[in-house]
């Protein structure tokens, strides 16, 4: 009998050591039957798991846990239970109303004819471990899609494309549910949608957003600075935008972007369902503004200085047109009349003062032919291809290259600013042919179809080396032409030996394509053909540049 109560004293001690052990485990522990009914859980559990809090003896995870939760937990118990193994996993809890993580470490328990009879578990909280990793995870993605927004923006990626692709990246990296970036209209009043995700295609370059005070957007930008608001519904600081209460917009961030002369637009980051911006997703999104910023004042120069060449070469056609020409004119004229006198007097040399005169009338047409290719007229589909038919026998004539111009039907012309610059990398390209390929014919193709435009100059010659396609002035001229109406440029060599130069523009494109506010105030002198008159071009379509 004393063995016994010394053995029973000493079962009652283990078992009391065993329920502190268990109790003051810097962690979760438990037991399941077979059924997965819970048969123990330590204190921590009763203390820090709200389900089990009340009744949870010989309660399945289905009875304590939502749906979802409980399923991965049977599974995952399943899965001991089959293998007759451990299994180290991480799962995943609610605890009053915020997910968190643990991992842990389940196993069967076996009788002693070693069949399972139960399993038991141990796990430790690693949610703030989680959240950590979540983070620089996070931060990662957002450092590499800077670095891709980066590469594009150095590459010459069109405005177009480069704003599609930092919404894109925004939206991805954040999980929003829409992103967009917003363009101040001139008269200040409104911001349009130039690149979204999330919005209606229809949105885009139509719908506007109010740019007063009293909106993030306007705040933003009035006092160059972010905007952040968790519930603007209930934002006392801001009026709620419609598009934006048509769209339950609750939470969002708003990102000033600057121009070159002023304010560009802003970057919206917006969320339907409520959720704080942290300080590294406004980072985030003010880089992203920043590289947007850089691009949009880079360009803004380059337009400037382009413009700045652009009429320096209109300036010099004039001059060509009304004083050389003028000029030539006369000396022909006074050729003529000299000739007309030395054949009264019957000496020989009348016929060197005609020569003398068809020289200066040839030279004034070529002179007159080349300042109106400085400065094409008032261009519509009718006096763009028209030109394009011109350089076409300009070719024919200055070289022994055969040119052929092809045309689809049912061209339309998007406006002055798009056809002047696609006229321009026409000439540029024949100017290339004429003096490089060693080609004996070119053809200009223009194709017009399924919502997108297509014009292509190739010939037959030598093709051309990757490097000199790299360097060359003229083609970072074309290339930056092309960029200019959101155009797809692109060089290449014929199969059949050649090059072929394409430029590639969709509708939807081009007609949001903005005319910069100098080329509008042109004032055409040169005659284009079927013309007689001086005139002023005046712009198709297109709103001024706010600088």
């Amino acid at each position: 009998m004393g063995q016994l109560r010394v053995h029973n004293k000493q079962t009652l001690i283990a078992r009391d050591n065993f329920a502190l052990f268990m109790d003051n485990l810097p962690g979760y522990a438990w037991m399941k039957d077979i059924q997965g009914r819970y048969v123990y859980v330590n204190q921590r559990v009763t203390q820090e798991m709200v389900p089990f809090r009340g009744d949870w003896f010989q309660k399945t995870d289905a009875e304590l846990w939502p749906h979802q939760i409980a399923s991965e937990y049977s599974t995952n118990d399943q899965t001991v239970v089959d293998t007759r193994s451990t299994l180290q996993i991480v799962e995943n809890y609610i605890h009053e109303g915020v997910q968190g993580y643990v991992l842990v470490t389940k196993f069967p328990i076996f009788d002693e004819a070693g069949t399972v009879v139960m399993i038991g578990g141990t796990s430790v909280d690693i949610t703030a471990l989680k959240r950590v990793e979540h983070q620089l995870t996070l931060r990662n993605r957002q450092q590499n899609a800077i670095a891709q927004l980066g590469h594009q923006a150095l590459t010459g990626a069109s405005m177009s494309d480069l704003l599609n692709e930092a919404v894109t990246l925004a939206a991805g990296i954040l999980e929003i549910d829409y992103c967009s970036v917003l363009e101040i209209l001139p008269d200040e009043k409104a911001l349009v949608i130039r690149a979204c995700i999330g919005w209606k295609p229809q949105f885009l370059n139509k719908t506007a957003v109010p740019a007063g005070a009293g909106s993030p957007s306007g705040y933003a930008l009035l006092h160059n600075q972010t905007v952040i608001f968790e519930d603007l519904p209930h934002d006392g600081r801001f009026e709620n935008p419609t598009l934006y209460r048509d769209h339950k917009i609750i939470s969002g961030a708003v990102v000033p972007i600057a121009g070159r002369h002023g304010s560009y637009g802003v970057l919206h980051a917006l969320s339907a369902i409520k959720r704080k911006f942290t300080a590294d997703d406004v980072s985030f999104l003010e880089s992203i503004t920043n590289i947007v910023t850089t691009v949009i004042q880079r360009r803004s120069l380059e337009k400037e200085i382009f413009e700045i060449a652009e009429n320096e070469q209109r300036r010099i056609g004039e001059d060509l047109h009304d004083s050389v020409c003028q000029d030539l004119i006369s000396a022909g004229l006074f050729a003529k009349s000299l000739q007309q006198k030395l054949v009264a007097k019957s000496l020989p040399e009348s016929n060197e003062a005609g020569e003398l005169m068809r020289i200066a009338c040839e030279t004034a047409k070529r002179i007159r032919e080349i300042a109106r290719g400085f400065i094409p007229a008032d261009l519509n589909a009718d006096s763009f291809v028209a030109l394009l038919r011109a350089a076409a026998k300009d070719v024919n004539k200055r070289s022994s290259i055969m040119c052929q111009c092809r045309i689809s039907r049912g061209f339309d012309i998007p406006g002055n600013f798009v056809a002047y610059q696609l006229f321009r990398i026409v000439q540029e390209s024949l100017n290339n042919v004429i003096k490089h390929s060693h080609a004996t014919k070119v053809w200009i193709v223009l194709n017009a179809a399924h919502g997108k435009t297509k014009l292509t100059v190739t010939d037959n010659g030598t093709g051309f080396l990757p490097r000199v396609a790299t360097e060359g002035m003229g083609l970072h001229i074309m290339r930056y032409r092309a960029s200019s109406i959101d155009a797809i440029f692109s060089i290449e060599c014929r199969p059949a030996g050649g090059t072929i130069v394409s430029c590639k523009l969709e509708n939807s494109v081009r007609n949001s394509v903005q005319e910069p506010l100098a080329f509008s105030a042109i004032h055409e002198k040169v005659r284009t053909p079927g013309r007689s008159k001086s005139h002023t071009a005046e712009p198709h379509g297109y709103r001024r540049v706010r600088q």
